[in-house]
């Protein structure tokens, strides 16, 4: 994802994968991890900047689609991504067969 698409990102400190890349192209573009319990995940965004989920969304809003959402709208959405929340299972998590625990 290309942070700043629509709006110029507030915090331009880290260049994202051109730190990698010399690729202009690659400036400002950042992994996105799952949306699945987003809730649990704060602080938000590469650098942690944000650390409530309401404010994650006004800034996604305005930053990458041009948008200032109105407080219902925002309620919306968040309760929207707080419903993709769940218990991972087990099997997912488990430690692999012979692996050691960690000390």
């Amino acid at each position: 994802m290309k942070a700043g698409l629509v709006r110029p990102w507030p915090d331009t400190t880290d260049l994202g994968r051109m730190g990698v890349t010399p690729q202009p192209g690659d400036r400002m573009v950042f992994k996105v991890p799952s949306l699945r319990n987003i809730e649990h995940t704060a602080p938000y965004f590469h650098n942690g900047a944000v650390r409530s989920l309401d404010t994650a969304v006004v800034w996604m809003a305005r930053y990458q689609l041009g948008k200032e959402l109105a407080a219902q709208q925002v309620a919306q959405i968040v309760t929207w991504l707080r419903a993709l929340s769940g218990t991972l299972p087990t099997q997912y998590i488990a430690r692999p067969a012979g692996m050691p625990a960690s000390k």
